[in-house]
């Protein structure tokens, strides 16, 4: 076997271990993303250096989990609920990631390996998104699997005076997780838009693919990767602006505006977000010890419970980590954080900003991918890129046509 075949084989796990939602039930387990993860070890295994551990961006990440783990046990001991197995294994699992995502990294070349994750979630995109809306056929990448069925359909709501709407998903449960699995390697590739047509064409091509998920999460990371991202030209992005609000905006009419003034139901989970928040905060802040350890990512069965509510990541991967990790540690990694930002590229920047909003989970067997990626040719160690530089650059743009 080749190293090149090697090589290539990496690039089909990388994409492997992102298919999150082929999640089967009956285990409680990503099966299809756990078993490419421990694949891509194996392959790893054939280059001669081994897993000799670096001062890498992947120890940090290690590390940082392991002290999210001590930190949830102190917790665990003085809460003294029922411990959450899958979850504590979660954290070796995440651990074990890092370092496998550092190794592929030394081994493959990033570019390559984000252009080909674009191109395999945006085909799949599209072989759901145009034969539903040639033929009205719907093509369910899940149910034949997993007995899931994609949750793709957009209710009473018609667009451009089509009977069929559908927010297409890819190979994800739902639109909104296209959009968050997608979003931020957009963003990052953003770092080679320039380096050849076919980056541009795909660049455009997978940002696209946001807005047309009618997601509300992709299209505010499509907003926001389109108004930041470095070497697009001011017109494009006045006329893109345009162009999209033009195909986002009845939909957002409808769901947000239109049902509620006319007693339809279309769930916009605004509400939802609300209470969540008034009761998480409402808690936290009046029990020390949900003040240090929050609700607990160790508890079974934590104090604080939302049976009919939507998953609690749904709030934001940042909410999500102050609920359960608690204030005290949210601030330290908020420093951390902060300081990562003034050493990151801008597009880095701009793919760190995006998942630390996103409704990704800091448990998927993928996640330690994005950091790892994020971070990959930065580290703490990189020089200072002042975002003065970057806010030039965007002035400038209006006077430099870039395609």
């Amino acid at each position: 076997m080749t190293l090149e075949i090697i090589r290539k084989g990496l690039t089909f796990l990388f994409f492997g271990i992102s298919l999150q939602s082929f999640y089967f039930y009956n285990v409680g387990l990503p099966v299809v993303s756990i078993i490419s993860l421990f694949l891509m070890f194996g392959l790893l295994l054939f280059f001669k250096d081994g897993f000799t551990l670096r001062n890498d961006i992947s120890i940090k990440i290690a590390f940082a989990y392991a002290f999210i783990l001590f930190w949830s046990v102190l917790g665990f001991i003085f809460f003294g609920n029922d411990l959450d197995f899958k979850r504590f294994t979660s954290f070796f699992i995440i651990i074990f990631g890092a370092l496998v995502a550092a190794k592929l990294l030394r081994k493959t070349n990033l570019e390559s390996l984000v252009r080909f994750y674009l191109i395999a979630h945006v085909f799949f995109f599209f072989l759901q998104f145009i034969p539903f809306y040639v033929t009205g056929y719907r093509v369910d990448y899940l149910k034949p699997i997993t007995g899931e069925e994609q949750r793709v359909i957009g209710g009473m709501f018609t667009f451009l005076n089509m009977e069929r709407f559908m927010r297409a998903a890819g190979l994800f449960n739902e639109p909104g997780t296209y959009a968050n699995f997608l979003a931020p390697f957009i963003a990052l590739f953003g770092r080679w838009y320039k380096n050849s047509k076919f980056n541009t064409s795909l660049f455009w091509i997978a940002l696209s693919t946001l807005f047309l998920s009618f997601s509300v999460s992709g299209i505010i990371f499509g907003i926001f990767v389109f108004l930041f991202s470095i070497g697009l030209n001011l017109i494009y992005r006045i006329v893109g602006a345009i162009v999209g609000v033009y195909i986002v905006a009845p939909y957002l009419y409808y769901r947000f505006i239109f049902c509620s003034s006319h007693g339809l139901e279309a769930e916009t989970g605004l509400g939802i977000r609300q209470y969540f928040f008034e009761k998480l905060f409402g808690f936290i802040f009046h029990d020390p010890l949900a003040f240090l350890f929050g609700l607990n990512l160790l508890e079974l069965n934590p104090l604080l419970n939302f049976p009919d509510m939507a998953a609690v990541n749904d709030q934001g991967l940042v909410f999500f980590f102050l609920f359960f990790a608690g204030p005290m540690l949210m601030l330290i990694f908020g420093i951390i954080i902060l300081h990562a930002f003034r050493k990151l590229d801008w597009s880095s920047c701009l793919a760190l900003t995006i998942v630390l909003f996103s409704k990704l989970s800091m448990f998927a067997p993928f996640f330690p991918f994005f950091l790892v990626a994020i971070f990959w040719n930065n580290e703490f160690t990189a020089p200072k890129k002042k975002l003065t530089k970057h806010i030039k650059s965007l002035a400038d743009s209006s006077k430099v046509a870039v395609i």
